[in-house]
């Protein structure tokens, strides 16, 4: 997804219920901050301040193995 490309990206079933141009701009913030800082999200983006699962690309976990868990997307700065 990129600026040029203005899909909807995908949304946690909660937030697809009241789906606003906020949620949606937050979501795409968020999906671009994650991309940039070389994570995968395993799962659709569930709000902020809100466990989100996620895997990092740059061998983080033990023995260079991409790590799997949750965070929070206000933990990416």
């Amino acid at each position: 997804m990129t600026e040029e490309t203005p899909e909807t990206p995908d949304l946690d079933p909660v937030l697809k219920t009241g789906a606003s141009k906020r949620n949606i701009d937050a979501a795409r913030k968020a999906l671009s901050r994650i991309y940039e800082l070389g994570w995968e999200p395993l799962a659709p983006y569930p709000g902020s301040d809100t466990h989100w699962q996620v895997r990092c690309l740059f061998g983080c976990g033990e023995d260079g193995k991409n790590w799997e868990g949750v965070m929070f997307f206000s933990q990416c700065g």
